[in-house]
């Protein structure tokens, strides 16, 4: 009799466990993560991005992302780096179903709404919520889907911007190695360096033609003043290298260009084509901001100081009338 009830009870537990797993299992089917699908980045055309009253819209435009309002070029680098984190969305976990959104930042006042468009084709939605406490989660809705979701990576900050953080920042760019002459202008006087390409470590007219897998040294490079100073590669090095690319810190109002005066420095760099570049002097309630316009651009803008004085102490360096003299020899011993 006593095995019986232990059988029973045996019975009872494993019944049990049973309809637990049944259960279980059913809950789990219920929750199903949205898996939604990897996206080509280089077929997605257009993206936008509502963030309370602010839609800013990117549209791809012959290689080149434009953003409006204001039909400004765009910064390449972060638009790829937004689109990687819609086309790669990784839902990982569920968080609630209770449509509660507040605590998510994903209430209509906070939430970043992101439309992602491919042949003018809306593919995906998302509605970004604020990072989870780990920060290795973002707090998420998919579609239409009404529950929050966590979505793998930290990726809120890349869409909380505004259109002058997405704007292209380049002002000036060029190929370093197509300029022959550098000419500064300030204070009313102009200095002008040029580059002269000697022979030194060039085959001979009649040498033979040189393998395909045989190194040829490179022509022997001076720059040198008008007054046929020698001015230290390296220095022109740091200037080029300062100028290309310039990235400008931010754009201002087209009406104040008008009201710069006249520049601190113009700076011309000829080649193919010629370049210009000028700075003006900062104003007194942004010392250390200068504004500047270029040829390359047809925004007027504001240079960090930082930009500024690298520009500043070239000039002082050429202007200083030091010939770049090669340095003594050790004295030897008799």
């Amino acid at each position: 009799m006593k095995f019986k009830k232990e059988y029973a009870l045996l019975g009872i537990v494993i019944l049990a466990l049973l309809i637990y797993l049944f259960l279980n299992k059913q809950d789990r089917l219920h929750y199903a993560l949205p898996e939604p699908p990897r996206l080509e980045t280089a077929d997605i055309n257009q993206m936008t991005v509502i963030k309370g009253r602010e839609t800013i819209t990117l549209k791809r435009q012959d290689n080149q992302w434009r953003l409006t309002p204001g039909d400004y070029p765009a910064d390449t680098a972060q638009v790829e780096r937004m689109l990687k984190s819609m086309a790669e969305l990784e839902i990982t976990a569920l968080v609630s179903e209770a449509q509660s959104y507040a605590r998510y930042e994903l209430d209509a006042d906070r939430r970043i709404a992101v439309e992602i468009y491919a042949d003018n084709q809306l593919i995906r939605q998302v509605a970004i919520g604020k990072a989870a406490s780990t920060f290795r989660h973002t707090h998420v809705l998919v579609d239409d889907d009404k529950n929050v979701y966590h979505a793998g990576g930290s990726f809120r900050w890349e869409f909380d911007k505004s259109i002058d953080d997405l704007r292209d920042k380049t002002v000036l760019a060029f190929d370093r190695n197509t300029i022959t002459t550098i000419a500064i202008q300030a204070d009313a006087q102009e200095q002008i360096i040029q580059k002269e390409t000697g022979t030194e470590g060039s085959a001979a007219p009649d040498a033979p033609p040189a393998e395909d897998n045989q190194a040829v040294a490179p022509p022997d490079v001076k720059w040198v003043t008008a007054a046929g100073q020698t001015v230290a590669n390296t220095s022109v090095d740091e200037l080029l290298e300062a100028l290309n690319p310039l990235k400008c810190k931010a754009f201002i109002d087209e009406s104040q260009k008008a009201s710069l005066g006249n520049p601190q420095y113009r700076i011309q760099l000829k080649g193919e084509p010629t370049r210009r570049l000028e700075i003006f002097s900062p104003r007194p309630e942004s010392p250390n901001e200068y504004p500047g316009t270029s040829s390359e651009s047809p925004y007027a803008f504001v240079l960090s100081e930082f930009d500024v004085e690298k520009v500043k102490r070239f000039y002082e360096k050429i202007t200083g009338a030091e010939e770049d003299a090669p340095a003594p020899e050790p004295a030897t011993k008799p």
